[in-house]
Formats: structure tokens, sequence, C-alpha cells
């Protein structure tokens, strides 16, 4: 049920707040709006422009490494940057199993830490895909 507030009420409710609440509140507006809304599709998008593939190759079937590592690096930018759960981007992977998704980010993440490249690499994508 919807309560309506008199003119009274709803000036007494915005005399109540602190001027911290007021800052978190618009900042809070300001900061969803800067920010880039990132999703599995941008990444991708990203992904074959920077590696020089095409969309069918990265979620498709074929497994040599000038396509599987772009796959992985996109998989694991998605689970990084989205949040997303391993079965929804195996699904954006063109239908990949959870645990392959799992792979990907582990053997990305262990490749960050024994690569100063392969850690520019990745802050790089990031970089252009939050643009």
């Amino acid at each position: 049920m919807v309560a309506y507030l008199s003119e009274r009420q709803k000036q007494r409710r915005f005399d109540s707040l602190t001027m911290e609440e007021v800052e978190r509140c618009i900042s809070n507006v300001f900061m969803r709006t800067a920010e880039k809304r990132v999703n599995i599709s941008i990444i991708q998008k990203e992904i074959e422009r920077f590696y020089h593939i095409s969309h069918d190759d990265l979620i498709g079937k074929k497994r040599s490494q000038g396509i599987t590592y772009p796959r992985q690096v996109a998989m694991y930018l998605s689970r990084s940057m989205t949040g997303e759960s391993y079965p929804d981007i195996g699904k954006a992977f063109g239908g990949k199993d959870h645990t392959s998704v799992m792979y990907a980010c582990n053997n990305i993440e262990q490749k960050r830490q024994l690569s100063k490249n392969v850690e520019n690499e990745i802050k790089s994508l990031v970089d252009l895909i939050k643009k």
C-alpha cells in the first residue's frame, strides 16, 4: 500500500537528512551515470577487435591457440568485470560448460601472475572496455 505524505511531512523528512546522507545520495547518482555499464557482449566485441578474430571464432568450438587464448581472456574478463556466473558466461560463449569457464579464469589468472606482459595486456583490455 502506498502512503501519501502531506507537504509538511515531506518537508520534515528532508529536514532530517544530514549533509553526509545528501552527499552520499548525490554521489551515487553521479557515479552510476559516469561509469560505463559493462556486459559480456561489450567484452566480446572488444576482444574480437583487439585480437582480430571473428565473433563466430570467439564463441565457436575451434581450439587453435590463436582463438583459445583470446576466448579465455574474454571469459576471464567477463567473470571479473561483470560478476556473471560461470554457467551464464558459458552460455554467452556458445554453450560452453561452466567448468570450461572456471578453467579459463584460473588459467588466465595464473598467466597474469607469471607474466608481466599478460598483466599489462589485461590492464590494457580493461581500460579499453571501460572507455
